[in-house]
């Protein structure tokens, strides 16, 4: 298995061999991604290619924070490349900055729980990373970490899930319909 900081490179690298065959715009804006290890590398936008480099980027327009132990529920290179393949791109995020920066400040985990006991996290920080009180907290079971990685169907499955319980959602609800707005994580909206 893959230490930490390799999996982040691998995941970003295979990330990069998809998106730099097109020419992004020019941005100051950065994302930082990272695991509560430590490992962190920060993404942005030079001579319209994507450059990625170890570093923490505290004016980042979005902050990643990954729990360790997702690493080896995201060995799965098609669960790994989909979710977040979702929450990487990059492209997009990078242009929508100053939407983001604009409309949604606040945080955004996404917790998914184990049959066996204890959950993985996910933390998207937009402007600011709060892991202690995030805005709203999306609760999925594990299995449909799957479901959150496809691209087919994802969001009318994961709507089936939200009307059966299987996700709950607690906490600032405009604040999800917003970031919702600016990326497509699979999980359900209020508009659809």
């Amino acid at each position: 298995m893959a230490t930490g900081n390799q999996w982040l490179q691998q995941v970003m690298q295979a990330r990069l061999s998809q998106l730099n065959d097109r020419r992004l715009p020019e941005s100051d804006e950065r994302i930082e991604l990272g695991l509560d290890s430590g490992a962190r590398l920060v993404t942005r936008i030079v001579d319209g290619r994507i450059v990625v480099e170890p570093g923490i980027a505290q004016d980042a327009v979005v902050r990643m924070r990954l729990s360790d132990g997702i690493v080896s529920e995201l060995e799965d290179p098609n669960v790994a490349e989909g979710l977040l393949g979702r929450l990487t791109d990059v492209g997009s995020l990078i242009g929508q900055g100053d939407a983001i920066r604009r409309d949604v400040c606040g945080t955004l985990r996404l917790r998914f729980t184990r049959e066996s006991g204890g959950e993985e996290c996910v933390d998207i920080g937009f402007t600011r990373l709060d892991q202690d009180q995030p805005n709203v907290v999306v609760t999925l079971p594990g299995r449909l970490m799957k479901v959150a990685a496809a691209t087919a169907n994802a969001q009318r499955r994961m709507m089936q899930a939200m009307l059966s319980g299987d996700i709950r959602i607690e906490g600032d609800m405009g604040f999800l319909q917003r970031v919702s707005d600016i990326m497509d994580m699979g999980l359900p909206t209020l508009d659809r």
